[in-house]
């Protein structure tokens, strides 16, 4: 009679399993990578706002509002990046959070 450690079906049950893990880590680490790429874009396209807007402010007499409103959007841009990587490293740590 054999025991329940040799059950080729259980075997096979376990290994369908860890297939099945395999492709969801595969996935939500797809998806963190993505976040972290769309972030940067977000911080570098901000940054380069902010930098345009500050020195237009530096060097014009008269800043008006469109700069600060600039500036401002660029700041949350940074602040939504932020989000997202703090979502992606969260992603992360569950996938090996059972191990």
């Amino acid at each position: 009679m054999a025991s329940e450690e040799n059950d080729p079906r259980d075997a096979a049950a376990h290994a369908g399993e860890r297939s099945r893990r395999s492709a969801t880590a595969k996935r939500v680490l797809a998806a963190a990578a993505e976040r972290d790429d769309e972030a940067d874009a977000r911080d570098a396209a901000a940054e380069e706002r902010d930098g345009e807007a500050s020195k237009k402010a530096f060097l014009s007499r008269d800043a008006g509002d469109h700069d600060h409103r600039a500036r401002r959007s660029a700041a949350l841009d940074r602040l939504g990046s932020k989000s997202d990587r703090s979502a992606a490293a969260s992603d992360r740590f569950q996938l090996t959070e059972d191990d």
